[in-house]
């Protein structure tokens, strides 16, 4: 006679090995980087956020850093500046990082204009955008669109530089990262708009294991030296499984199983991917499907570099 309890256990095996399979991932289950071609265009000349398109496949967004107006700009596979969007209503303080979300069945961008270098600014902000339908023709489109909604933001106990942000679209909240602590810290603010003036960041906890330079490297006063642990970039997978997290050296992954939060996954040993091996890092997503990385960095032309998940 069959157990009773043998499809429940089954339906229980069914999902724990489903989680598993994102946690079991290790730095062999990743190949790369490959360099896949370069942003030739010379207004993208400071790249600090890059983002998948929800909408289009092989379109990925950018922007600048604060040397540029409130603009996003859309490259194709190879490079190729397809769509110049501009912001209506925002402005560019200090643009550092960008993500890509869908919510209710509406495909947004988030930007996070959250950088803060001498750490002095009280009030940093995040701009919700709709993303724009591009239709690809030979030309570039200028389009202009408006602010969705704003989340403004101010942390407990003084300014932070933040460099990295990403969406947590099943928690529906907004996690970004300190640059300059040390340990680097992550924070989290709800997605959706609230009628707030202003809101406090939560404090998720610290970041384990991003790996500092060793020997004569850790004195050089450059971005892979000195500063080679330093968050400059994050993005969440969208089944909020895996988060990445882009330093002047080094690629990392931190897994979430079921049932646990993102202050346990970045108390964790996350797995290292090893250098990528850019000069000044900036900017790192997933695609859609979680298979590739794409890292590039500021400077033109800007080279795009994809990790890729084996078969």
């Amino acid at each position: 006679m069959r157990s009773p309890f043998f499809s429940p256990l089954l339906g229980l095996l069914a999902i724990a090995l489903t989680s598993c399979a994102t946690a079991n991932q290790t730095s062999l289950s990743w190949q790369g980087p490959e360099t896949v071609t370069r942003i030739e265009d010379p207004q993208s000349f400071e790249i600090s956020g890059i983002a998948p398109s929800r909408l289009l496949a092989g379109l990925t967004w950018s922007h600048n850093d604060s040397g540029d107006q409130a603009i996003l700009r859309a490259f194709d596979a190879e490079g190729k500046i397809r769509a110049v969007v501009n912001v209506r209503g925002a402005s560019n303080y200090d643009w550092e990082d960008m993500a890509s979300f869908t919510l209710d069945g509406v495909a947004y961008l988030l930007i996070g204009d959250v950088g803060d270098n001498k750490a002095v600014r009280t009030d940093c902000i995040f701009y919700v955008i709709e993303e724009p339908a591009i239709t690809l023709t030979e030309h570039t489109q200028t389009l202009f669109v408006d602010i969705a909604w704003e989340i403004p933001l101010r942390y407990l106990g003084g300014p932070r530089d933040c460099e990295g942000i990403a969406v947590d679209v099943e928690e529906e909240m907004i996690y970004f990262i300190s640059k300059r602590t040390k340990p680097a810290v992550a924070y989290r603010l709800p997605l959706r708009e609230l009628r707030e003036p202003t809101r406090l960041a939560e404090k998720v906890g610290p970041l384990t294991g991003l790996r500092d330079a060793t020997g004569i490297f850790a004195n050089m006063k450059i971005p892979s030296g000195k500063w080679r642990g330093q968050p400059c970039a994050l993005d969440i997978s969208a089944d909020g499984r895996i988060a990445t997290v882009l330093t002047y050296g080094e690629v990392y992954l931190y897994t979430k199983s079921d049932f646990m939060s993102w202050s346990e996954a970045f108390a964790r040993d996350p797995i290292v991917l090893g250098s990528h091996g850019l000069p000044q890092a900036e900017a790192i997503c997933f695609s859609p499907d979680a298979r590739t990385i794409i890292v590039t960095t500021e400077g033109h032309p800007a080279p795009l570099l994809h990790y890729t998940l084996a078969e």
